[in-house]
């Protein structure tokens, strides 16, 4: 895979209540490649986690252009060409832990089998296998920062996204997860976007991205 996974050129993102305009996003071109590892860091309020719903597609520009050259229209991104894995878990309550890994496998056609099968080996990957059978809300919240991103991977996307992933987990957990996390992508092509307030993860990334009143820079 050569062509970019995500273009954005001129991206403008604003919000408006009532008469009152908010700009989040300001004139924003960057072009993700496959196999990229960027972190993307700037104070609370500068639009991370605006811009990576944008890159997920799960919201649009005000202005501008966003585009996927390697996967086609917006509509067929997920759950296996681009994954995210959100601040707060955002798992399904009536769920178990396994049953919420399998189902963007499940929603790719795999069989319940494949798809549990393949939710077991993540939670493994994890450290996470006397969880399976929990619900969401019987875990602390470093454990459901990391069930998310193990639903997040489990489809094998070609880009993850990852916004602020370790808040709740501890430096040696974090660590850890950084371990296995950029093994399994180096065996690959996938693409890593990261937004962190951690300085020690965005060093472990090729790029770092500077937010900044809206403005990016690198």
């Amino acid at each position: 895979m050569t062509e970019p996974l995500f273009i954005a050129c001129n991206l403008r993102k604003t919000y408006s209540q009532g008469e009152s305009v908010t700009p989040v996003l300001q004139d924003i071109s960057c072009t993700i490649m496959p196999g990229a590892r960027i972190a993307v860091q700037g104070p609370s309020g500068s639009g991370k986690s605006t811009l990576l719903h944008i890159m997920a597609g799960l919201d649009g520009p005000s202005s501008g252009s966003i585009t996927w050259p390697s996967f086609g229209a917006r509509d067929s991104l997920r759950p296996s060409k681009v994954a995210m894995a959100f601040q707060t878990p955002s798992l399904i309550a009536p769920l178990s832990v396994v049953e919420n890994i399998a189902l963007p496998l499940l929603l790719c056609g795999a069989s319940d089998a494949t798809a549990r099968t393949a939710a077991l080996k993540w939670l493994a990957r994890l450290q996470l296998d006397d969880t399976a059978e929990k619900l969401p809300q019987e875990l602390s919240g470093g454990q459901g920062q990391r069930v998310a991103i193990a639903r997040a991977m489990s489809a094998e996307p070609a880009l993850v996204l990852l916004d602020e992933p370790t808040g709740q987990m501890d430096r040696a957990t974090a660590e850890l997860l950084f371990d296995v996390l950029l093994r399994l992508l180096d065996a690959g092509e996938a693409a890593l976007v990261l937004a962190t307030h951690d300085s020690a993860l965005a060093a472990r990334m090729r790029d770092v991205w500077q937010l900044k009143h809206g403005h990016l820079t690198r």
